[in-house]
């Protein structure tokens, strides 16, 4: 998931928070999913952590805060982390363009573009470059 709509008015790129705009796109996208996650992580970026408190309050997943999802973030380092963790069911909170290229290279597909508050599930027998499919995209326009 895409966090939500974010004001540019903060002093750095870390501090920028959801506007109000942003804040309806997460609470209507958190209506729409219909899957559940054992797991979230989330960027440690405010307005990532803002989406997580919306979308989580009804649902009480655990999180996890990570450094791998930053805007900047090297793809391959969080795909080799992804690989490697435990969980049947996991959710990302992040950033695009990090979000897309990830979409893109698990699926081996050129086509995720994540908008604000936008989420795309994807499923498959391991987390690694070309081995998910679609299942379902959820956007907000």
């Amino acid at each position: 998931m895409r966090h939500g709509q974010a004001s540019f008015d903060a002093q750095t790129d870390e501090d920028r928070s959801l506007d109000s705009i942003g804040c309806a796109q997460v609470e209507s996208a958190s209506r729409m999913v219909t899957f559940e996650a054992d797991r979230i992580l989330v960027s440690p970026y405010l307005r990532a952590k803002q989406t997580l408190v919306i979308f989580n309050k009804t649902r009480q997943i655990s999180v996890e805060q990570t450094q791998l999802i930053t805007p900047e973030a090297n793809i391959e380092a969080l795909i080799d982390h992804l690989t490697m963790r435990q969980e049947q069911s996991l959710m990302i909170i992040a950033h695009n363009p990090l979000l897309s290229y990830l979409a893109n290279a698990l699926t081996f597909e050129d086509r995720y573009a994540f908008n604000t508050a936008s989420i795309v599930h994807l499923q498959g027998e391991v987390i690694a470059m070309g081995c998910m499919s679609l299942v379902k995209e959820y956007h907000q326009y």
